[in-house]
């Protein structure tokens, strides 16, 4: 197996991602190339120093916290669902209280110390959500409407700038809402973009690495100029739920481990295989001020956003990624649709939030109901579902029966 010192799997192969099978040939490949060996002790040392500075110590609950954690949990178990959530039943019963435990313990958390120290996010202080348009905590600024919610023509509109949204916590609002309040959200106040942010979620298509110059030696280098990883830009095309003419393209850009970088990227879709496309987020009411997107992917941290995209075409490719980190252009990522590949995990789960977003916002153009959201949750079910994605299954459960 012959690796590029710049392949994605060496990332992967460090952090236990790969199956048996893969991580046995990639340590092969490390033992045989002394190039795979330095890039991996690079990526170590990255690792290893961002670990360090992310010891927060143990995080300690007073009375009344632990109180609220336990009432949470004693409520947490959802009610029948008229949409047959009984095949997901078997897997959310074990984990309901857990799940539950765990979203007040992140709040928790969060108030006690601040960023969330597993994913390395950095949240703004009091003040500058204070100044935020929307003078909500951790949000992001977003596009302009006509980029947010308008169906485009390739002809028309030739490529469409994508925002870097970054960390977010659209999941706690709008669970507060379903479970506090019993209602579903203000329709205004969903944010497909931010429900997408509040998870880890990796496609699992074509990646590229982008990689900018440092004036240092390399062992493995020994010219005075080399490069180092900026950012990685990763898509995943799969079928649109809601709507069998079009696909949902997923597209994630994930930073450097400790340095921040500026990303300019842009979807510029195939005049011959597109008919018209879209950034999938809900509309706001006309009139609403919305500022621009930011271009700032801080140090560790992803984002991610997905299109709807109407394609003419069985397979092949749709259009590309074009993008660049830190005024540099990287190789550009393309979106290509394959009949046979099957959407991984988290493509699926990243599916279900766009339709539940859709749902919640009342979405005119995708027309997305209660049922197919319900089936759309049983579909990723499983028992190793992690809690944080189990709780969001308990949650559309509780949505769809209020």
């Amino acid at each position: 197996m012959k690796l590029h010192p710049e392949d994605p799997r060496l990332t992967s192969y460090l952090l236990g991602e790969l199956s048996p099978q893969d991580a046995e040939l990639v340590a092969t490949a490390i033992q045989d190339d002394p190039a795979l060996a330095a890039a991996i002790a690079e990526l170590e040392e990255a690792r290893d120093s961002l670990a360090g500075s992310l010891d927060l110590g143990e995080p300690r609950l007073d009375r009344e916290q632990r109180d609220r954690i336990l009432a949470a949990a004693r409520n947490a178990e959802p009610k029948a669902s008229p949409f047959s959530f009984a095949n997901l039943k078997p897997y959310l019963a074990p984990v309901a209280a857990a799940a539950a435990i765990a979203l007040v313990a992140a709040i928790t958390w969060r108030s006690l110390h601040g960023p969330d120290a597993a994913i390395g996010a950095s949240e703004p202080d009091a003040t500058e959500a204070a100044e935020s348009p929307g003078g909500e905590a951790g949000s992001v600024p977003l596009p302009a409407l006509a980029e947010r919610a308008d169906f485009r023509k390739p002809q028309e509109s030739p490529e469409m700038a994508i925002p870097v949204i970054g960390r977010q916590s659209g999941f706690v609002p709008i669970a507060k809402t379903i479970r506090e309040d019993r209602k579903l959200p203000d329709p205004s106040k969903v944010r497909i973009s931010s429900l997408l942010n509040s998870y880890q979620l990796r496609p699992e298509g074509p990646t590229v690495v982008a990689r900018f110059p440092v004036s240092a030696w390399h062992p493995d280098n020994r010219s005075p100029v080399v490069t180092t990883h900026a950012a990685t830009a990763a898509t995943e095309v799969l079928p649109c739920p809601w709507k069998p003419s079009s696909v949902l393209v997923v597209i994630s850009l994930r930073g450097n481990p400790s340095v921040d970088c500026e990303i300019e990227a842009r979807f510029v879709p195939h005049t011959e295989s597109v008919r018209r496309y879209r950034l999938l987020e809900n509309r706001i009411p006309s009139g609403t001020a919305t500022p621009s997107a930011s271009h700032l992917l801080r140090a560790g941290e992803s984002s991610l956003i997905a299109l709807e995209v109407e394609a003419s075409t069985a397979s092949g490719s749709i259009g590309a990624i074009e993008w660049s980190a830190n005024g540099r252009a990287a190789t550009a990522v393309p979106v290509e649709l394959d009949p046979s590949r099957e959407p991984s995990n988290d493509a699926r789960f990243a599916a279900l939030l766009c339709a539940f977003g859709l749902w919640t916002a009342n979405d005119r153009d995708a027309q997305v109901d209660a049922a197919l959201v319900a089936a759309l949750a049983r579909e990723v079910a499983a028992e190793d579902l992690p809690t944080e994605r189990t709780d969001f299954l308990i949650l559309v459960d509780q949505a769809i029966n209020l």
